[in-house]
C-alpha cells in the first residue's frame, strides 16, 4: 500500500472535509439563528470572513490530468 501511494497510484493524503472557523466566529454567530446566508454566514459557502482552514484544504501528492 505504501508503494502505491508513493508512486501516485493511490491518493490517501486527504483533504479537510469541513471548514475551521476563527474563534471569533462563535461570538459573531448566534446559536439560535440557523439562517445560512445572513452575516457571518453559517456554512463555508456563505461565510464572509477568512477561515483558518477552508473546506478542501490539504495536500495532494498525486498529479492529475484529463486527457
Amino acid at each position: 500500500m505504501l508503494a502505491r501511494a508513493l508512486f501516485g497510484k493511490d491518493n490517501r493524503w486527504g483533504k479537510l472535509p469541513y471548514t475551521i472557523y476563527p474563534a471569533s466566529f462563535v461570538a459573531d454567530a448566534k446559536l439560535a439563528d440557523y439562517s445560512m446566508a445572513t452575516y457571518p454566514g453559517r456554512t463555508y459557502k456563505y461565510f464572509e470572513g477568512k477561515p483558518l482552514w477552508p473546506f478542501g484544504f490539504g495536500l495532494s501528492l498525486t498529479n492529475f490530468s484529463l486527457n
